[in-house]
This record gives C-alpha cells, sequence and structure tokens, in this order.
C-alpha cells in the first residue's frame, strides 16, 4: 500500500510542479519497494511501480537541474524494467527513456530510444506509448531538416493523443509541437498552441508552465511583440524558481539574456547572465554550450 500511495503522491504533485516534494514521494515508494514482491503486481494493475517511480524520478532530477542522475534513474528503469519483462511496463520506460534525451536536447539518442519504442509499440500493439513517442520522433525529424514531415507527426499524434482525453502529461506535448510550429515559421499557430497549455497549465500542468511561457517569448519576438516578449522571459524565470524548476530557470535566463542582447541592453544581458554558473557539476551540456556562446557574444560587445 505505502509503494502505492507514495507512488500515486509523487506522479501527481510532479504534474503539479511541485518537484521537491515529487521527488520525496518517488523516493519513498523505492524504499518500501521490493521487486521481488511487487513486481508480479505489473501483471494485475497494468505497470510496475518501481519502473514507473525511476522514470518519473528522472524527469524530476532533470526539470531540478540534476542531468546526470536524471540519466542515472533512466537506466535503473530501463533495467529493471527488462528484468520484470512485463510488456507494457518495458513501453513506459522505453518512452520515458526517449523523454530525458529529448529534455538533454540529444537528437542523436532520442531518434535511437524513440524508434526502438516505436517498433516495441507497434509489436506489441501499445498504442498510447508509440503515439507520446511519435510526437518527440517529430522533434527528431525537424531537427534533421525534415520540418515540414516532423511537424506533420506531431500535430497528428498530438491530435490522436489528446482524443484520448488523458490530461497528465498533454502540457508537454503540447509545448513540443508548439516548437514544431515554430521550427516552421508558423508563429500564429504556435502562440495559439501555447495559449491553449496555459489554460490547461493549472494544476496538472504546472511542471511546464515555464517552458510555455519561454516558447510563446521566442514566438512573440518573431512577431515583433518585444514587449510582450520580455513580460513571457520574466514570467516564465518567476514559474521556474517558484518549482525549483533549476533547467527551466537556465532556459528561461538564457532566453531573456539573449533578448536583451538583441535590443543593445548589453549590461542588462550581462547582469542577467550572471545569474547562471555555467560551471556546474550538473549543467545540461547542450544548455552549457549555448550559455558560453551567448555569453562570449555579449562579451564581446
Amino acid at each position: 500500500m505505502l509503494v502505492t500511495a507514495h507512488h500515486s503522491m509523487g506522479a501527481n504533485l510532479l504534474y503539479m510542479g511541485d518537484f521537491i516534494q515529487a521527488q520525496f514521494h518517488l523516493e519513498r515508494s523505492l524504499f518500501y519497494y521490493d521487486d521481488r514482491k511487487h513486481s508480479s503486481l505489473a501483471f494485475i494493475y497494468g505497470q510496475d511501480s518501481g519502473v514507473a517511480n525511476f522514470a518519473l524520478l528522472s524527469i524530476c532530477l532533470w526539470l531540478r537541474g540534476y542531468c546526470r542522475q536524471a540519466l542515472e534513474k533512466k537506466e535503473q528503469s530501463l533495467s529493471l524494467a527488462r528484468k520484470i519483462g512485463h510488456p507494457f511496463t518495458l513501453g513506459l520506460a522505453y518512452c520515458y527513456a526517449t523523454q530525458i534525451y529529448h529534455y538533454l536536447q540529444n537528437v542523436s539518442s532520442t531518434q535511437k530510444y524513440g524508434e526502438m519504442t516505436i517498433n516495441f509499440c507497434l509489436e506489441n500493439e501499445f498504442y498510447f506509448w508509440g503515439t507520446l513517442t511519435n510526437i518527440i520522433v517529430g522533434w527528431v525529424n525537424q531537427q534533421l531538416g525534415e520540418i515540414e514531415l516532423g511537424l506533420t507527426q506531431m500535430q497528428q499524434n498530438l491530435t490522436a493523443y489528446l482524443s484520448l482525453g488523458t490530461r497528465l502529461g498533454q502540457i508537454y506535448y503540447m509545448k513540443l509541437t508548439a516548437i514544431g510550429y515554430l521550427n516552421a515559421g508558423l508563429v500564429e499557430e504556435c502562440v495559439s498552441l501555447i495559449d491553449k497549455g496555459l489554460e490547461l497549465a493549472d494544476p496538472t500542468g504546472a511542471y511546464w508552465k515555464a517552458e510555455l511561457y519561454r516558447i510563446k517569448g521566442e514566438a512573440l519576438i518573431m512577431q515583433s511583440k518585444d514587449a510582450e516578449a520580455e513580460i513571457c522571459f520574466h514570467k516564465a524565470l518567476e514559474v521556474a524558481r517558484s518549482q525549483g524548476a533549476v533547467s527551466l530557470e537556465r532556459r528561461a535566463i538564457m532566453s531573456l539574456s539573449e533578448f536583451l542582447h538583441r535590443c543593445g541592453k548589453t549590461e542588462a544581458a550581462r547582469q542577467s547572465m550572471a545569474q547562471l554558473d555555467l560551471n556546474a557539476e550538473e549543467f545540461d551540456p547542450v544548455d552549457r554550450e549555448k550559455g558560453m556562446t551567448l555569453l562570449a557574444a555579449i562579451c564581446y560587445c
């Protein structure tokens, strides 16, 4: 009972944006979990709590800025899922592994796990995990230069996912598709989808609310609405800080700093970037590289 109770609390708190308490409950669930006693329950209730705990912890830890630990939990989720041999749970582990690599903006690993997940889900007729993963693979295709193909893949699978009536997690996939619109130059469509996401963000989608504001800011810049864009970047920063979402806070700082730099506000951009410790041990590697490039550009002025 304690395994299930703490898992349910942890999962719901994660989606509500309370990452510190979510981590506590997911770790407590794992404390009580024993795969020798509990893994067989997956064949009764549909998925294994231990695997799901590790998978959700990987998300929670990445959001809190612990990238290395997030990858470790991802590996533990996959290892346990393979050991248990429950197909639907393995689909879950594959899908969340794909998500983590997307968070890290690792295109090759996202593609590898995405294709693995989709093929596995096709073989086992797991419509749910396959649909979600196809949205992420749409992002991969865009990164590889297939802008229209990727967007179509996102649109079709987001529509299919939303038709299921599932609310938990939908903000992440709406956010991802909004990025797809932005990559395709469809700014109005991006803003429209972001606004829909913001309407749904409280309370069950608050865990990606900061990113919704940040991406909307990027879109508003493309519409020459600089004042509104700056407000969105500050809102993204405020939300991320209130949640302890360090990874999202870093991205909001960089978006705001880049915006200020483009506007010729060099000193303000320097002060904004000064909030970042680019040498932090678990700084997202891709974000660190972007931050170093941006800092060099600002300091050169």
